[in-house]
């Protein structure tokens, strides 16, 4: 649960950004919801992803440097 402190400030920083007064009850569910959306965004990657991502990436990189040496070779000649 939220503390007061917590609603009163989202709903402050709402009213400044939107022009719209929430209730305290609509302002405790969308600051819940916000905050579940951070959760999940911002939870550690598992390591198993973390791992596919990097290998991903490392091809994905030399695959695209190898393009952009080609399309450079190519330009020159």
């Amino acid at each position: 649960m939220l503390s007061e402190q917590s609603i009163n400030k989202y709903q402050e920083i709402y009213r400044r950004q939107f022009g719209v007064e929430l209730s305290r009850e609509e302002a405790t569910e969308q600051a819940m919801r916000l905050l579940n959306v951070a959760r999940v965004v911002f939870a550690p990657m598992p390591r198993a992803w973390e791992d596919k991502y990097k290998k991903l990436l490392a091809k994905n990189t030399g695959q695209q440097k190898l393009e952009n040496y080609q399309e450079n070779k190519n330009s020159r000649t």
